[in-house]
């Protein structure tokens, strides 16, 4: 995540499903990932570029899931809530 100007691990939350089927082209047949970032704010595409490229070499090195069937959805908000405050 420190790829993104501003941001650590502090507060990173992972959600990892095991065992779950994701179907491609209705198919099952190969380790398929499914990953979704959402940001407090928003960062430039080069940030987003980069952690894609980081996230895919991840999943292969660590779970085994081919570059090509590593899938990422990105999504920024203004404002977010934690602890009895907003950001």
């Amino acid at each position: 995540i420190s790829v993104f100007p501003g941001k650590s691990e502090t507060y990173l939350m992972v959600n990892i499903t095991p065992n779950c089927n994701l179907y491609l082209g209705g198919k099952n047949d190969t380790p398929i990932a499914m990953g979704e970032l959402k940001l407090l704010g928003n960062s430039e595409r080069k940030y987003y570029e980069k952690f894609t490229v980081e996230f895919c070499n991840i999943l292969e090195e660590v779970l085994g899931v081919p570059q090509d069937k590593t899938y990422i959805t990105y999504q920024g908000f203004e404002h977010w809530g934690y602890n009895g405050f907003n950001f």
